[in-house]
């Protein structure tokens, strides 16, 4: 997973660089953010957005449950002199309060959680952000799934995302329109015969859902957007970029 978070080529695990650059330099001057203003990064891997708001004079806290993204982004910080604190730990679990200016959750983190967590996480960004603090996060919208379609495929590797020797891939995409809910499953098949599915659900949202969703929350959708380079928002956007501010 490190890897292809690192790997400039592909967008599997994080955002290409250009994009990335381009989202950094979109959200810090939609924001306002000044130097030395605070930002939450959830999620937020080995520090591909964090170092790049750092060297814009932001202060970073970067949270994220992968200790390999984790102990990369600190030596990473470290070699650079960036003004950054990395936590390893479970952002559903996160305690900070009245803490950040704003708070960043990129790459469709939100979509994968299920209800009850997404409750939890909102509940959790609420109280770590100051009374005027802004949520910039984005998710997924059903007309991506229309333009993916289903899964249905394999493929064989020597070596890979799922497996560093030799293994085979299938590859299915279930759909559930009537609660917007997608589903993509991978069954590895070893050389040894050994046999694993790995199963991710994604919650996709439209206008209303997330509008809803986080007035529930105690936020106000301030702005939407078709992804977080500065897009206007379109109904036949694939991806939603979302700044909500926090209510009192």
């Amino acid at each position: 997973m490190l890897a292809t978070h690192l790997d400039p080529n592909t967008d599997l695990a994080s955002r290409k660089p250009e994009t990335i650059d381009k989202s950094v330099a979109w959200i810090m001057t939609e924001l306002g953010l000044q130097s030395g203003d605070n930002l939450l990064d959830l999620g937020c891997g080995p520090g591909l957005y964090a170092s790049r708001f750092a060297r814009l004079g932001v202060r970073v806290t970067g949270v994220d449950y992968s200790r390999r993204s984790i102990d990369y982004a600190r030596e990473n910080a470290k070699i650079h002199d960036l003004d950054i604190t990395y936590h390893y730990q479970n952002y559903l679990e996160l305690e900070d309060e009245n803490l950040y200016d704003s708070a960043v959750l990129i790459f469709g983190d939100y979509c994968v959680l299920k209800l009850e967590d997404r409750k939890k996480l909102l509940a959790n960004v609420h109280r770590a952000l100051r009374p005027d603090g802004l949520f910039v996060l984005d998710v997924t919208t059903p007309q991506l799934r229309h333009h993916q379609g289903d899964k249905c495929s394999w493929y064989v590797a020597d070596a890979g995302f799922w497996r560093p020797t030799l293994h085979l891939v299938l590859e299915n995409g279930f759909a559930y329109p009537e609660e917007k809910i997608f589903l993509d499953q991978y069954i590895v098949i070893e050389g040894d015969g050994r046999l694993t599915i790995y199963r991710n659900w994604f919650q996709d949202f439209d206008r209303e859902m997330i509008v809803n969703e986080l007035e529930n929350g105690d936020f106000q959708v301030q702005s939407l957007w078709s992804d977080l380079t500065g897009t206007p928002y379109e109904e036949s956007s694939e991806w939603m970029g979302v700044i909500a501010h926090r209510k009192p």
